[in-house]
């Protein structure tokens, strides 16, 4: 099922993508998403190659793309995201930018499933699928996660045509004793703030470096240092929402890394992003 491919690179990315994979992945989705929008080749190599990712590289990740579904050449040299892709970005892409908490921890989505052993595939859309949105594991066939999860979990199921295996419930947790102290047996919450707390000491000195260079470049050199700065940022940001739940504030540490780590990545987009843009939409057009 080629919709499959398209959701495994995108949904929290895939662990054995390489960088400038995941590169090309990032700049189709944030430059060429609209309906129609295509990407000649050359201008996609010229903006890899100031990423320091050659040409035969940026070409072959391409090439993989568009066998799994997640590309289609729409002329000679020319590449646009197909429609599955297009229609997964447009229904996840609020959640890079605006992640949402739980508001308190009543409301709470259970799934349940039982495969059969015939189905393999099915239990590995499904496993992955739930953690890559968040979910937690309370035992190998039963997941949780805050209920405003609810959209997107039954949005993957109907996609991947999973309905007939799982059974949801919307739950209250009644103990015995707080589903704090649960937490970390159902989600491995140091390892999701590690992710944030590299995020943080990957990017934190971007900030006030790029603010010098506001004032030294003009503005063509200014945008190019932008989208070199922008991409490597945005591309590591964008899966880390979806590894986090969104757990109620009130069972999370005051000190919880992702609340920092989600300013650092509001306050670079917004310095970073225009410019970005806007030098790559050149290098994409001188190559019309």
């Amino acid at each position: 099922m080629r919709i499959v491919h398209v959701a495994d690179e995108f949904i929290a990315g895939r662990g054995s993508q390489t960088t400038h994979h995941r590169f090309v992945v990032t700049i189709f989705g944030l430059y060429a998403r609209e309906p129609g929008l295509s990407v000649p080749i050359g201008g996609l190599i010229d903006l890899l190659q100031e990423l320091d990712v050659d040409s035969s590289s940026a070409r072959s990740s391409v090439s993989r793309l568009k066998k799994k579904g997640v590309l289609e050449q729409t002329g000679k040299g020319r590449y646009a995201l197909s429609t599955e892709a297009y229609n997964h970005l447009s229904r996840r892409n609020d959640r890079i930018y605006t992640p949402r908490h739980a508001e308190n921890e009543g409301d709470w989505l259970m799934v349940v499933y039982t495969v059969p052993e015939d189905s393999r595939q099915a239990r590995h859309l499904l496993r992955t699928g739930l953690q890559k949105m968040g979910f937690g594991s309370v035992n190998p066939g039963v997941w949780i996660a805050p209920a405003h999860l609810s959209e997107e979990a039954t949005d993957y199921f109907e996609t991947h045509d999973l309905t007939q295996y799982i059974q949801t419930f919307t739950s209250t947790y009644n103990g015995p004793g707080e589903s704090k102290a649960e937490l970390g047996s159902w989600w491995d919450l140091e390892e999701i703030e590690l992710r944030y707390v590299h995020f943080e000491r990957t990017y934190i000195g971007l900030l006030g470096n790029w603010r010098d260079r506001v004032s030294s470049l003009s503005q063509p050199e200014l945008d190019a240092e932008a989208f070199k700065a922008f991409i490597p940022m945005f591309t590591q940001w964008r899966t880390l929402p979806f590894l986090d739940p969104g757990l109620p504030k009130s069972v999370l540490p005051r000190t919880w890394a992702g609340y920092s780590a989600q300013k650092l990545f509001n306050d670079l987009n917004t310095l970073l992003s225009e410019g970005a843009r806007a030098h790559a939409l050149r290098a994409l057009a001188q190559k019309e």
